[in-house]
């Protein structure tokens, strides 16, 4: 969520040319951007939590065979809420830069989260 609201930021920084005088705004942007991510992405998680929290994870392997079909998973729910919500996907306006920097944000953290080793039934 913090890589897509960041990455919304810079869109509309760029997007709609704010100069340094426009700071303020640009800090509520990525608050609004924080708040609004978090009040959704929570049924999200929720989503990926009950669908895959029961799944093998006992080898390091295995848990590297999971972790993009939870991505795709949270890309095709984040999608589909976008849908319920209205987001209109052919705009011209930001609206279309609200699904595309989300699901950036799901891509870059799926790569950059390392993986922990499973821990074992004797720890």
């Amino acid at each position: 969520m913090l890589w897509s609201a960041v990455l919304l930021t810079f869109v509309c920084i760029t997007r709609f040319t704010l100069s340094r005088e426009d700071a303020d705004m640009i800090l509520a942007l990525f608050a609004l951007a924080i708040i609004f991510g978090g009040a959704f992405s929570w049924l999200i998680f929720l989503l990926c939590y009950f669908l895959f929290h029961r799944l093998p994870h006992h080898t390091l392997k295995q848990i590297k065979r999971i972790k993009p079909i939870i991505s795709g998973t949270a890309i095709l729910a984040m999608l589909g809420s976008c849908l319920f919500f209205g987001v209109n996907f052919f705009s011209p306006t930001i609206e279309l830069f609200i699904p595309l920097c989300y699901t950036a944000g799901i891509l870059i953290a799926t790569v950059t989260t390392k993986l922990l080793e499973p821990r074992s039934e004797n720890d």
